[in-house]
C-alpha cells in the first residue's frame, strides 16, 4: 500500500545506481555501481538481512571491483545454492575473476575462467546457468553474448544453430518462462532469425541430470554422462541428493559379436552392446549370436552374401 526506503546506519538508500536484485539465503542482495550503504563502505554490492546492510568481505577486500574505479555489478542469480554475480569488475576477494564470481556463504572464488566483456544478464535455466552481455568469448569457447555454464566437467558452451553462435548484439535481460528462455536486449537476429531485440529459446537444449562419475556427482546430460562412462540418476536430480558409490553395479552385456561379458550399464551402452540388468549373469542373458555367413546382415545366407565376399576379395591386409 506503500513505499519505504531502506535506512541503515543513518543511511537512506544506496549512495550510487542499483543494477539488480535476487534473494538468497532469506536476505536481500543488491549490486550496482554504489559504493556506501548503511553508513559504511560496501563497493557495489551488500546484504540486507531485514534491518540492517552487511558489506561482502572475503580476502581482504570489501565487495567487489577495483575500489577507485566505477566497475560494478550488473546481474544477480542463484545457482546450485550459491550466489552468482556478474558485471565489469575483475576482483573480487583479493583475486582475479574476470566479470563472473559467485559466493559462499563466507568468501568469494572465480567462476571457472569468466568470460570477456561485460556481463548484464544471469538465470538458471533447465539446470544450468545461461550468462548473458556484451562478451565475445566464455572461457576459450566463442560464445557471442550469450553462452551456458554446464558444470566443471564440459565447461561454458556456446548456443549455437544452424551454424550461428549466440546472437548479433547485447543481451540484457534473461529470465525462463513455459519452459522457454527468454533473452532482451539490443540484438537484432538470433541464430538466423530476425527477432528485433527480444527472443525465445524453446527448449531443445538437453536436460540435465545426476550423473556419477568415479563416486563422484555432477551435473551434465545423459549423453555427456554416458560418453565418459558415467551412471546417469535421472533428469533434473539434484547431485547434491545423490549417494553414488565407488564401484557402478554390473551385469550381463551383450555385445554385438554375441559375446557376453559383465560390465556395467553405461560401459556395456558405449561399446554399443545391449544390457540386461543390474547383477543379472550372462548364462541367464541369451544373447543372440550372429549367423557367421550372413555379411549384409539381412537374416539370411544367400547369394547376396557370396556378392558381398566377391566385392571385398583381396582388400584384407
Amino acid at each position: 500500500s506503500a513505499w519505504h526506503p531502506f535506512t541503515s546506519g543513518g543511511q537512506i538508500g544506496v549512495d550510487g545506481t542499483v543494477f539488480a536484485l535476487t534473494e538468497w539465503n532469506d536476505d536481500l542482495i543488491a549490486g550496482g555501481e554504489f559504493t556506501t550503504t548503511g553508513g559504511q563502505t560496501v563497493n557495489r554490492i551488500a546484504r540486507w538481512d531485514g534491518s540492517a546492510w552487511h558489506p561482502f568481505n572475503s580476502g581482504g577486500q570489501i565487495g567487489v571491483g577495483d575500489s577507485n574505479f566505477g566497475f560494478g555489478v550488473r546481474a544477480l542469480t542463484v545457482w546450485n545454492g550459491e550466489l552468482i554475480v556478474g558485471g565489469d569488475f575483475n576482483t573480487a576477494g583479493g583475486q582475479t575473476v574476470n566479470r563472473i564470481a559467485c559466493w559462499d556463504g563466507s568468501a568469494w572464488h572465480p567462476f571457472a575462467s569468466g568470460v570477456s566483456g561485460i556481463v548484464w544478464a544471469l538465470t538458471e535455466w533447465n539446470g544450468e546457468l545461461m550468462v548473458g552481455g556484451n562478451f565475445p568469448t566464455a572461457g576459450d569457447q566463442s560464445a557471442n553474448n550469450i553462452a551456458r555454464w554446464t558444470g566443471p566437467l564440459w565447461g561454458w558452451q556456446a548456443i549455437n544453430f544452424d551454424g550461428e553462435i549466440g546472437v548479433a548484439g547485447q543481451v540484457n535481460s534473461l529470465t525462463g518462462w513455459n519452459q522457454n528462455l527468454i533473452a532482451g536486449g539490443t540484438f537484432e537476429t538470433a541464430g538466423d532469425q530476425t527477432v528485433n531485440r527480444i527472443a525465445r529459446l524453446d527448449g531443445c537444449l538437453s536436460a540435465v541430470g545426476a550423473c556419477c562419475i568415479n563416486g563422484v556427482a555432477m551435473e551434465i546430460t545423459e549423453s555427456e554422462c554416458l560418453a565418459v562412462g558415467g551412471f546417469y540418476q535421472g533428469d533434473f536430480t539434484d547431485p547434491g541428493q545423490v549417494t553414488c558409490s565407488q564401484s557402478e553395479p554390473t551385469g550381463a552385456c551383450c555385445l554385438s559379436s554375441g559375446d557376453c561379458v559383465s560390465l556395467t550399464e553405461s560401459s556395456c551402452l558405449a561399446t554399443g552392446g545391449t544390457y540386461h540388468g543390474d547383477d543379472v549373469n550372462c548364462s541367464e542373458a541369451n544373447c543372440v549370436q550372429p549367423c557367421i555367413g550372413d555379411l549384409n546382415g539381412d537374416g539370411v545366407v544367400n547369394v547376396f552374401d557370396l556378392l558381398e565376399l566377391l566385392s571385398a576379395w583381396g582388400t584384407c591386409p
